[in-house]
């Protein structure tokens, strides 16, 4: 008999204080009273043991997760001496967007229990994308700084090159290249990177939350079946 298990087990649990009201009240009482009684002590141990994941705990780390794979694809594009490339980089802007997709979707699945409105599903895309953009902001500047500072003089040059072909001045592109400069102190490579992400996070989510958000379903029992 399950049921008979069942008040076992909650007898068992409760036999340390057999002088307890609770303990007397479940004995008492009919079998109906028992089982409600028994439901409620299950579900209040559930409560307590399950560890649910958070909003923040889940958009970190589908963001750590993102940013992982825009570093694999920067690395690649280092290797394969593509770094500069602009086709080559789009690639990391479609692991974004894959990134924000699959964040919203575990925020809207495991912390929200299947349903998620555009509100939650935009605020997650910009978070996924600045946790990513701070790892990517961290290994870029290693890249940079560590492992071939010669980046930053390609970098330089090309950004020059592209100002004269667009006819600016000297002094104007002298300017530009000083201001250049003084953003690839680590601090600024930093922010740059937050704000950059978190921009483009914010704007792709706008289109993407319209197609993840979910209404809550309310059960309705008296609701006849079509």
């Amino acid at each position: 008999d399950p049921g008979g298990v069942l008040w076992e087990l909650v007898v068992q649990d409760l036999s340390r204080d057999k002088s307890s009201q609770s303990f007397y009240f479940a004995k008492k009482k009919p079998l109906f009273f028992k089982l409600k009684y028994i439901f409620v002590l299950l579900i209040f141990n559930i409560n307590i043991m399950e560890k649910k994941t958070t909003f923040l705990e889940s958009t970190l780390k589908s963001g750590l997760l993102t940013g992982l794979g825009v570093v694999v694809i920067m690395l690649a594009g280092y290797m394969l001496d593509l770094t500069f490339s602009k086709w080559f980089g789009s690639i990391g802007f479609v692991v974004l967007i894959i990134g924000i997709i699959y964040g919203t979707k575990q925020v809207r699945e495991f912390v929200n229990k299947g349903s998620i409105s555009y509100g939650q599903a935009f605020g997650s895309g910009i978070l996924v994308s600045a946790f990513a953009g701070v790892l990517i902001s961290i290994f870029s500047f290693v890249l940079y700084k560590f492992i071939d500072p010669t980046l930053f003089d390609k970098m330089i040059a090309l950004q020059e090159e592209s100002l004269l072909n667009a006819g600016m001045p000297d002094e104007q592109i002298e300017m530009a290249i000083s201001i250049t400069k003084k953003m690839m102190t680590p601090v600024m490579m930093l922010i740059n990177s937050l704000f950059t992400y978190a921009l483009i996070g914010g704007v792709l989510s706008l289109i993407t939350s319209a197609f993840l958000k979910r209404d809550q379903a309310i059960n309705n029992p008296f609701a006849e079946e079509e």
